[in-house]
């Protein structure tokens, strides 16, 4: 069988025949319960298989674990103060203003991706790679690039609207 999920969706694989595999680290600190499934890293060595949570791999096998950081700069021309409207508006609210590296001005959106204003001219997005990082990521990028295209015509709001609830989204959309 062939399998071509979206990113990140969960996959389950059914196997053919009984396989036992020993649970090991920190999964193994509490024993199964009936029924509950147990979710870890499935690592064969020398013909076992073994159960682990990912933290422990570095412990018990020679892999290691590896986070990227990824970071794109891009010329930008336009007011930062649109830059934090923008994203406000695309967050629905969870955009927040801090200062990175001495004083350049920075936001933080999605609690994943920071957007930081190296000079005038130029930004710098990061994040920790991940499929649902790299995602959000484009959605940043998207909304910075089209901004940069339109900066001729924006304006910079003087006030930010405030966080739109669920409830509040609901009843505009039944409108």
């Amino acid at each position: 069988q062939l399998y071509s999920p979206r990113n990140t969706v969960e996959v389950e694989l059914k196997f053919r025949g009984e396989k036992l595999a020993k649970v090991m680290g920190d999964l193994a600190v509490d024993p199964p319960k009936a029924n509950k499934t147990l979710s870890g890293l499935l690592v064969k060595k020398n013909f076992n298989y073994y159960l682990m949570a990912p933290s422990d791999a570095a412990v018990y096998t020679e892999i290691t674990c590896s986070e990227i950081v990824q970071r794109q700069s891009l010329r930008f021309r336009a007011p930062f103060g649109i830059v934090l409207h923008h994203l406000h508006q695309l967050s629905g609210g969870g955009v927040e203003q801090r200062t990175v590296r001495g004083d350049r001005p920075a936001i933080r959106v999605f609690r994943c991706v920071t957007v930081v204003q190296e000079s005038k001219e130029c930004l710098t997005i990061e994040w920790l790679s991940g499929p649902a990082n790299d995602m959000l990521a484009d959605a940043v990028l998207t909304v910075l690039l089209r901004i940069e295209c339109e900066s001729s015509t924006t304006k910079v709001p003087s006030n930010l609207p405030e966080p739109m609830s669920r409830s509040m989204f609901a009843q505009r959309a039944k409108k």
